[in-house]
């Protein structure tokens, strides 16, 4: 049972590096084909894509009314986007932040996350709320959308005039996307199912599977893309997929979920804990505005999500 588990998971893995791979180079060249910004790009596609993990999760554990996994995943996950993820790319390259839609869609994440967390800690999320967060979710990837077109006649006219020309047509790119974008969620799934077994059979407590497992299970798919991303020198697309991945799971996955059952959290570390990350991401986009982000900060962010891990264990929830 659990060889076959270890089987499955190494295997999963590889299909996710795979498909990442292919899902990041091509919505870059999908971006750069239509000139719409690769930040934006990040925000809405590879966020949607990145996510999908975390809706079956959540749509799974809402239909077994365990809100406790649900909203544990969504928590845990945006927790892992920014302590973990964004803390390896920070790392691993030098990600130049923009100037303009990147300081906008930090706001966007911060607002977005302070309502989720004032609901989530005063009552939960019910069926009326989820449809509000459904049509905030629309909304926000009009405007994102809106802001990429303006985007490429702006701050990423330069962009667009250096790079490489890309050699194949937008139809092609765009199956390319999607062929990407199946392998990186059938990756991510089962990955997310075999290491949930794994941890199963070492009789860990579910609670603590919830926060961390699912967590860091379901955010593999952005961890994959943003290192792709940040080897190809798609920096852009790796601050967004961030962004747009907490984005949409906390207003379209948390809005999804909450239609099946009502969604409410109440521990104390992790409601800290993402509150704690988001004000930090905040100030590092706005001090580094233009500006390469230093890698020291890629450390500090890991060690973050390190303490954040000690302090969950050891409230044995």
């Amino acid at each position: 049972m659990l060889l076959a588990q270890l089987i499955l998971f190494i295997l999963s893995l590889a299909v996710l590096l795979v498909s990442a791979n292919l899902f990041v180079g091509s919505a870059a060249k999908v971006a750069y084909l239509i000139k719409i910004s690769p930040l934006i790009i990040g925000v809405t596609i590879m966020g949607f894509g990145t996510s999908l993990p975390e809706l079956v999760v959540s749509i799974y554990g809402s239909l077994r009314k365990s809100s406790g996994l649900v909203a544990g995943n969504l928590v845990g996950s945006n927790i892992a986007n920014i302590g973990l993820i964004l803390g390896v790319s920070f790392l691993l390259g030098k990600i130049r932040l923009g100037t303009t839609k990147t300081p906008k869609n930090t706001i966007l994440h911060l607002f977005v996350t302070l309502i989720f967390l004032v609901l989530l800690a005063y009552g939960f999320l019910n069926l009326t709320l989820g449809l509000i967060f459904l049509v905030g979710a629309g909304i926000v990837l009009f405007w994102e959308i809106r802001a990429g077109k303006k985007g490429a006649e702006a701050e990423d006219f330069r962009l667009f005039k250096t790079h490489p020309q890309v050699k194949m047509g937008v139809e092609r790119a765009l199956l390319l996307v999607l062929l990407g974008l199946a392998g990186t969620s059938l990756g991510g799934k089962i990955l997310v199912d075999s290491s949930l077994n794994i941890v199963r059979f070492l009789g860990i407590s579910p609670s603590i599977i919830g926060l961390t497992a699912v967590a860091v299970g379901t955010s593999l798919p952005e961890l994959t893309t943003n290192i792709i991303g940040v080897f190809k020198g798609e920096d852009k697309l790796v601050l967004g997929n961030i962004l747009g991945a907490n984005i949409i799971n906390i207003l379209f996955i948390g809005g999804v979920a909450s239609l099946f059952s009502p969604l409410y959290f109440t521990n104390i570390v992790g409601i800290l804990a993402l509150l704690g990350f988001t004000f930090l991401l905040s100030v590092i986009v706005f001090l580094y505005k233009g500006r390469n982000v230093g890698r020291v900060w890629g450390g500090v962010l890991i060690l973050g999500y390190l303490v954040y891990l000690l302090a969950l264990l050891s409230t044995r929830i």
